[in-house]
C-alpha cells in the first residue's frame, strides 16, 4: 500500500514538473522579442508576436489600412470619427467610426493608448515625440514615414511598407503594393514616354476664373477639397 502510494505521489509530481515546464515554454513564448530599426534609425525591441496595434500622427494609420492590418488596430485618433475627415481610407473602412478614440491627432494621449493595451505603436513624427510617448506608455513606438510617390518612394514608402510588414506578418501584402505601385508608375511612363519634359508638371496652381476659361468637360475633385466646388 505505501508502495502504491509512493508511486502515484511520484506521478503527480511528474506530471505537475511538466505543466509547470510547458506553461513556462508558452510564457517565454509569449514574451519573445526582437531588436529592429525603425525607420528613424532608432533600435525598438518588439514582440516577435504582434495581434493589438495603434497607429498615431498622420499617415501612420494610412499605411497600416494599405497593409490591410484593421483587424489589429485597438484604437483611432479623434479626427478618424468625424464626420468632415474625407481622408480615401477613413470613406473606405466606415469601421474606424466604431473604435475606441486613443486621443488628439498627431500624438495621441498616452492614458487613453495604455488603456487598449496594444503590443506596440506605429508612429509618424518627431523622433524626441516617439522617445517620449514610449517612455509615457512602456510599450515599443516604432517610427514610420509616409510620403508621396516620388523619386524617394522607395527609401521611404516602401521601406515602411516592408517594415510593417515583417512586424506583423504581411511581407508578402507589403511586397503585393510596391510591385502594384512601381507598375502604375510604369505604365505612366510609357504614356507619357513622348511628352517632353518641360510639359511634365507635377502641380500648378490656377484661378477659378482660368478654370472656366478653359472649361473642361470633366474635372476630377480629391474629396478633401469637396467643399470648395460645392461653395463655389
Amino acid at each position: 500500500m505505501a508502495d502504491y502510494k509512493f508511486k502515484s505521489s511520484g506521478i503527480i509530481f511528474l506530471v505537475l514538473g511538466l505543466l509547470f515546464l510547458l506553461v513556462g515554454c508558452a510564457k517565454t513564448d509569449s514574451q519573445a522579442k526582437k531588436t529592429i530599426t525603425d525607420m528613424m534609425g532608432r533600435e525598438v525591441e518588439v514582440p516577435q508576436k504582434v495581434e493589438r496595434v495603434v497607429a498615431v500622427g498622420p499617415g501612420s494609420l494610412r499605411l497600416l489600412t494599405q497593409m490591410q492590418a484593421l483587424d489589429k488596430v485597438v484604437g483611432v485618433e479623434e479626427a478618424e470619427k468625424r464626420d468632415n475627415w474625407g481622408g480615401p481610407y477613413n470613406l473606405a473602412h466606415p469601421e474606424l467610426q466604431e473604435m475606441t478614440v486613443i486621443g488628439p491627432p498627431h500624438g495621441g494621449d498616452a492614458e487613453l493608448i495604455v488603456a487598449q493595451s496594444p503590443d506596440l505603436i506605429f508612429f509618424y513624427g518627431d523622433s524626441g515625440a516617439a522617445k517620449s510617448l514610449a517612455q509615457k506608455t512602456d510599450i515599443p513606438v516604432v517610427g514610420v514615414k509616409y510620403v508621396d510617390l516620388g523619386p524617394i518612394r522607395h527609401k521611404l514608402l516602401y521601406q515602411s511598407w516592408q517594415l510593417v510588414g515583417e512586424l506583423l506578418n504581411k511581407e508578402e501584402r507589403a511586397q503585393e503594393l510596391i510591385d502594384y505601385t512601381e507598375g502604375l508608375i510604369s505604365d505612366l511612363k510609357e504614356r507619357t514616354a513622348d511628352v517632353a519634359q518641360q510639359q511634365k508638371v507635377s502641380s500648378v496652381m490656377i484661378s477659378q476664373e482660368k478654370l472656366i476659361d478653359w472649361d473642361p468637360e470633366i474635372i476630377f475633385v480629391d474629396e478633401m477639397n469637396l467643399n470648395l466646388i460645392i461653395h463655389s
